[in-house]
């Protein structure tokens, strides 16, 4: 019979398709202690989680898909199962009041669903990618430097300090279940129930064992004091803390791995009082650690990148586009349309004004440009038509030959006159005799005779005056 129950002692895990609530198991991603860890997919959405059953090893077995707790230990699976329960709620508590707090993601895998099914408790998890911290500190490419575990141990302080509030404590922070992701951030999965039972004796504070235990010691902020202080000192020195004997026995070469990693005398101290052996000696909480540390409650320390080289400042983000303003432009494009709109116009009505006319030579003798009377020409007596009047000499210099008259059109403009006092004088000629001018001034004789005849009465026919012809 021992040999009976010790084999059903061991549950297999549910196989694939089987439903948990409104989720479907595509495959069993591991187990330990304390259940299953399957992959798995929200129906409606087809979203791939995680889903994690509470099937402790030693307390339950399947029957079928049913979680069938051993002959006497119904009482430890009910006070499991209840344990359970309210850790795996006051975690989904503890991971909302973070993020709220302190607007940004916990470090705590986030709990987007639990429930109750085949006899026994289930959770949906946010999936956790990345390795363990063990494989990335021992697997490369390096052993993390003191930036990026300071930051680590800065996370781990932020994520349970809620739960310490709530009245729980992890108690389960090991290099094996302490995870860092593919973005380099830290996460801390679920803890056992019953750390206890893990065979992780030096990573463990003493209320943690059973000698603790049958003293009288409780677990507390404390006990998660300690395992933050034992990971500081594996990523420091290489190595898991002193065992409890050796601290117990206080061996003069327990600290010397610390000490000789560790140059701030003050950061030595504040290990060396969070890995103290009894909760009464230790750092009682996270604040009192991150103090000691010379950690800010809200400011977490830098993680320095490691470089292989200077790399080149990330470029600048373009600057925002700006609306242009679009009001000088429609008036400038009015103005030039109004001002082509007046030009075409104008343009349009334009009339080239006619040619200059040139200006008409005119005769000397007439001079009709001077504001002068005319004088009348001296009446000469009557010539007999052979006659030939012949003009004297010129005494002077002989006057050039008078230009011809030309027209309007191919007329060019005459220089203006000289002074005649600058040159000799021009002979005038003969004026142009008209009809006008040619008509003789009637005489004294002809006047008197007109006279007189205009008194006289009647007479058809009058005779005619010599002197009036």
């Amino acid at each position: 019979m021992p040999s009976h129950y010790a084999t059903l002692a061991f549950p297999t895990p549910l196989p694939p398709g089987t439903c948990l609530g409104p989720y479907v198991l595509t495959g069993c991603l591991g187990d330990d202690l304390d259940g299953f860890d399957y992959a798995a997919e929200e129906r409606h959405s087809g979203r791939t989680v995680a889903v994690r059953e509470g099937c402790p090893v030693g307390l339950v077995q399947r029957i079928g898909v049913e979680v069938v707790p051993l002959p006497d230990a119904e009482a430890d699976f009910r006070d499991w199962l209840a344990r359970w329960t309210r850790l795996t709620g006051h975690w989904a508590q503890a991971g909302r009041s973070a993020d709220l707090a302190r607007l940004a993601p916990s470090a705590l895998v986030r709990i987007e669903a639990q429930g109750q099914a085949n006899g026994t408790a289930w959770v949906c998890l946010t999936p956790v990618t990345g390795r363990t911290l063990r494989q990335v500190a021992e697997d490369g490419p390096g052993w993390p430097d003191r930036a990026t575990v300071d930051a680590g141990l800065h996370a781990c302080c932020s994520a349970v300090e809620p739960l310490h509030r709530l009245g729980e404590v992890h108690g389960s922070l090991t290099p094996e279940r302490v995870r860092v992701q593919d973005s380099g951030a830290w996460c801390l999965p679920l803890p056992d129930t019953d750390p206890s039972r893990q065979p992780l004796s030096p990573w463990l504070a003493l209320e943690q064992t059973d000698a603790g235990r049958d003293a009288g010691l409780a677990t507390g902020p404390w006990t998660d004091v300690h395992g933050i202080a034992a990971l500081a000192h594996w990523l420091l020195t290489g190595s898991a803390p002193p065992s409890l004997s050796r601290r117990q026995a206080d061996a003069p070469d327990c600290w010397a791995e610390l000490e000789r990693v560790e140059p701030d005398p003050l950061r030595r101290r504040a290990l060396r009082s969070a890995l103290a052996l009894k909760p009464a000696d230790r750092l009682g909480s996270v604040a009192a650690l991150r103090m000691a540390l010379g950690w800010s409650e809200h400011h977490a320390p830098v993680v320095a990148e490691p470089k292989p080289g200077v790399a080149p400042p990330p470029p600048a983000p373009p600057p925002a586009p700006v609306k242009p303003d679009r009001t000088g432009v429609v008036t400038l494009v009015g103005l030039l349309v109004s001002f082509s709109a007046v030009f075409s116009v104008l343009w349009i009505n334009h009339e080239p004004a006619p040619p200059e006319a040139p200006p008409v030579p005119i005769a000397r003798t007439a001079e009709p440009a001077k504001l002068v009377p005319p004088v009348a020409a001296p009446v000469a007596p009557p010539r007999p038509a052979s006659a030939v009047v012949i003009a004297p000499p010129p005494t002077a210099a002989p006057a050039p030959p008078p230009r011809p008259v030309r027209s309007a059109e191919t007329a060019k403009p005459v220089r203006p006159p000289v002074a005649a006092a600058s040159r000799a004088p021009v002979p005038v000629p003969p004026p142009v005799q008209t009809a006008a001018a040619s008509k003789k001034k009637p005489s004294e004789a002809c006047i008197d005779w007109l006279r007189r005849r205009s008194l006289e009465i009647g007479g058809a026919e009058r005779e005619r005056n010599p002197a009036c012809e």
